[in-house]
């Protein structure tokens, strides 16, 4: 399987592990949701060999999420968690491009300290030959959004009196801004949530539901025929900021669902906020070009960023990348993100391509233009 399914699997199946979650012992009532405490979510600026960048670090009860981007290229870059220590944090980059070639296998590593609002380095090069030291500020310029952390957690027993019972477990984990009703209503439909509840409540009737057809999918417990194993269910769901600054918020939801069989399933969907005129982006707004003349542009950028020359069709299901309305926006350019199942199979996993604003400036609009100053 390639590196970005195994790293998906981790961060999200990290849960089954997570002996804070709440155990009920009916199948059908939610005694309790478990607050999750800990969790933050910072946006760090500093520069790296004289390079600005901005970093979006995430805190959860599995773990770190973070990507970071040079503010000349705006294309991010994921950082893979190797190892947590007392007062240090470990990292690798890795892009999903890396998934297949041998470029990968040896990328470039962070070591770093974390105090409070400060996060200091080493940058050491994918050779080892190279290393820069730096340090990384909380910053929030303005056009920016300081984001709270929320993240509650629950699961139910299927077999009350069997100590082996398999169990389904949910936990959300997302960010909220104090005192904006219109962003937190939006992060409410992201989840899935009743509207007109506060997120406790929400979480709390969205279980409901998922734990009543959890039972209902149950074997009788004397049914021996079906491993029991497979009805350890898992439904997590993270929003994670991907970009934040000039106005826009940028979030992605990660949503992994395990319900039985070979393996859970798992996708991103890209939400592109307009903070100051309360408005979703869709990409009409950032470009005029149709999907016709987009989609030769989206497919270079994928053979360019993915190192393919020969026939899609090795890798896609057809011989040519369709485009996508799942879509981030950065300083610099676009992104394009393709879900397991969508073009190409599971074992794929995740596309995503970035096309610069400057391969696009003929079809930007004159509100993106404005609002991030391209000339």
């Amino acid at each position: 399987m390639k590196r970005i399914c195994l790293v998906l699997a981790i961060a999200f199946l990290g849960v089954a592990c997570n002996e804070r979650t709440t155990r009920n012992t009916d199948a059908l009532t939610i005694e309790k949701n478990n607050r999750v405490d800990g969790i933050f979510y910072k946006r760090l600026g500093g520069t790296i060999a004289s390079q600005p960048v901005v970093l979006h670090l995430h805190k959860t009860d599995r773990g770190y999420n973070a990507v970071y981007y040079y503010k000349n290229v705006g294309q991010w870059l994921a950082l893979s968690v190797d190892s947590v220590l007392a007062d240090s944090i470990y990292f690798s980059e890795y892009q999903h491009s890396d998934n297949w070639t041998a470029s990968g296998a040896n990328n470039a590593q962070w070591q770093c300290y974390f105090a409070q609002d400060t996060l200091q380095c080493f940058w050491i090069s994918p050779d080892r030959k190279k290393s820069f030291a730096f340090t990384l500020l909380e910053n929030y310029p303005e056009g920016s959004l300081k984001l709270s952390t929320e993240s509650y957690a629950d699961s139910v027993i299927a077999f009350a009196n069997n100590k082996e019972s398999p169990m389904a477990k949910t936990e959300v984990t997302f960010v909220t801004a104090s005192g904006n009703d219109w962003l937190n209503t939006n992060l409410k439909k992201i989840l899935g949530f009743d509207t007109t509840k506060n997120f406790a409540e929400g979480f709390a009737a969205n279980n409901k539901k998922y734990f009543e057809e959890y039972k209902e999918n149950l074997p009788q417990a004397d049914d021996t025929t079906i491993p029991l194993a497979v009805y350890d269910y898992a439904r997590l769901q993270d929003v994670f900021v991907r970009y934040n600054e000039n106005g826009f918020a940028v979030l992605e939801h990660a949503y992994y669902e395990f319900s039985g069989g070979a393996h859970g399933n798992y996708f991103s969907s890209f939400h592109c906020f307009d903070i100051g005129n309360k408005k979703q982006l869709a990409l009409a707004d950032i470009v005029t070009a149709d999907s016709a003349t987009m989609q030769p542009i989206v497919e270079q950028y994928f053979r360019k960023q993915y190192r393919m020359n020969a026939s899609l069709k090795q890798i896609l299901f057809e011989d040519h990348l369709a485009l996508t309305n799942n879509f981030y926006l950065t300083d610099k350019g676009i992104g394009f993100l393709y879900n397991p199942y969508e073009v190409a199979a599971y074992a794929v996993g995740q596309i995503n391509v970035f096309v610069p604003y400057g391969e696009l400036k003929k079809y930007l609009t004159p509100y993106i233009r404005e609002r991030l100053e391209i000339e």
